[in-house]
Parts: C-alpha cells; sequence; structure tokens
C-alpha cells in the first residue's frame, strides 16, 4: 500500500526526490490520474527552472497524450514579464488557444 504523505511533509521526504506537490497528496497520484486528462494540454516549463527540473516537464508531457510541451529560455520558476521569455510565453498561449 503507498506510503500517504502527511501535511507537515513533502512527497521528497517519502519518495526521496524534490516535488512541488505540497504535503497530503500520494505521491503516485499524478500517474493514477493522468488518463482523466483528454483534452489538449499545453505544457509551458521553464529550461533551466531552478526550483522544477525540465526533466520533470518531459516526465508530465509523456503521461498526457498528445501533449505539448515548451521549454522556455528562461531559469525562473514563474515568469515575469520583463524577461525575454514573456514574449514566447504570450505567443504559445495564443497560438494554442486560437487552433
Amino acid at each position: 500500500m503507498p506510503r500517504t504523505v502527511t501535511a507537515d511533509q513533502t512527497a521528497d521526504d517519502v519518495t526521496g526526490q524534490r516535488s512541488p506537490v505540497p504535503g497530503g497528496v500520494r505521491p503516485d497520484r499524478r500517474v493514477r490520474h493522468r488518463p482523466r486528462v483528454t483534452c489538449p494540454t499545453l505544457i509551458l516549463h521553464s529550461r533551466d527552472d531552478e526550483r522544477v527540473p525540465a526533466s520533470q516537464a518531459n516526465e508530465l508531457a509523456a503521461l498526457i497524450p498528445d501533449s505539448r510541451l515548451v521549454l522556455l529560455d528562461s531559469r525562473n520558476h514563474l515568469l515575469t514579464s520583463s524577461e525575454p521569455a514573456w514574449v514566447e510565453f504570450l505567443t504559445r498561449i495564443d497560438a494554442f488557444l486560437t487552433e
């Protein structure tokens, strides 16, 4: 039986891997719920994100059928309008929504 993460733990306490998921969520939940995502999905992620590695974005994209992953030229986890990747971020969203 999978171990449940308590409210004062993070998923990395249980799995040994860093995860952005807050406490109270089982580490295997993302795999169990993956088949439910059936709509077009755009995943935007900073290529050099210092908080969540791009490998996790690749993993997420592999779990969602027909998803599209765009790695943006940034190291920030949250983009700001003052960085160069912002223009590509907005362009990609606009293109995705107008398809």
